[in-house]
């Protein structure tokens, strides 16, 4: 039977808004959360709890968040249907395996594109070292 378990970035999202502690930095929103000061965010949160900003917006991402409101005082707004203050329906935040899927695709063909080039410039140099050998 599979569990409905609640993720550790999800749960570490969770108790960053419900602590009182940060409540002028981070808070629940009524369709999600905010970030009340990005820059202060980012000075506490980056080294403590996330390995970069930029991989805590990944993450935002592959849940599904969006941001709905970035306003003039650095006030960041992400919506999510099921991110709200109670801990049952964070359950249902499920990371989406479409945005991994999509990105390997993405590489493939980015792979694909660069191996033909390389090809033809492997053959270009072999042709004329046949026709300097002569």
């Amino acid at each position: 039977m599979k569990r409905n378990c609640i993720s550790p970035f999800i749960q570490k999202l969770y108790n960053l808004c419900m602590n009182d502690d940060y409540e002028n930095i981070i808070s629940f929103h009524p369709q999600g959360f905010m970030i009340k000061d990005v820059h202060r965010f980012i000075q506490i949160f980056e080294y403590i709890l996330f390995p970069s900003y930029t991989s805590f917006i990944r993450q935002l991402t592959y849940y599904k968040f969006k941001r709905i409101s970035r306003q003039k005082d650095s006030t960041l707004i992400y919506a999510h249907p099921y991110f709200t203050s109670s801990i049952d329906s964070i359950k249902h935040c499920k990371r989406d395996s479409v945005v991994k899927v999509k990105k390997e695709k993405k590489e493939k063909k980015e792979k694909k594109e660069k191996s033909p080039e390389i090809q033809c410039i492997d053959a270009a140099s072999i042709l004329t070292s046949l026709h300097s050998s002569t």
